[in-house]
């Protein structure tokens, strides 16, 4: 594998196979990587404004709920500004 004999700058048909194959190897490589990264996030990009609702346990008055900017419904106090990575 290398250049042909006699022919100086240019390179035998097995090397430019080989760069043809490890260039091909590189970019699917690479465009798999973009691919799959974005496939692990949560639900593409539309999780951006969903809301996760965490129940507030040591709040237990209505008034006290509201005041923190906090949904009172069933008698307990609601936050829905969490994201489901944060858990308690």
């Amino acid at each position: 594998m290398g250049r042909l004999p006699g022919n100086k700058g240019q390179l035998s048909s097995e090397a430019a196979a080989l760069f043809v194959l490890l260039t091909s190897f590189a970019v699917m490589l690479l465009t798999s990587g973009f691919f799959l990264d974005f496939l692990t996030l949560p639900s593409g990009r539309s999780s951006v404004n969903t809301s996760y609702p965490k129940l507030i346990p040591w709040i237990s008055e209505k008034e006290r709920c509201e005041k923190t900017s906090r949904i009172w419904q069933n008698d307990k106090c609601w936050d829905n500004k969490n994201h489901p990575s944060f858990g308690w």
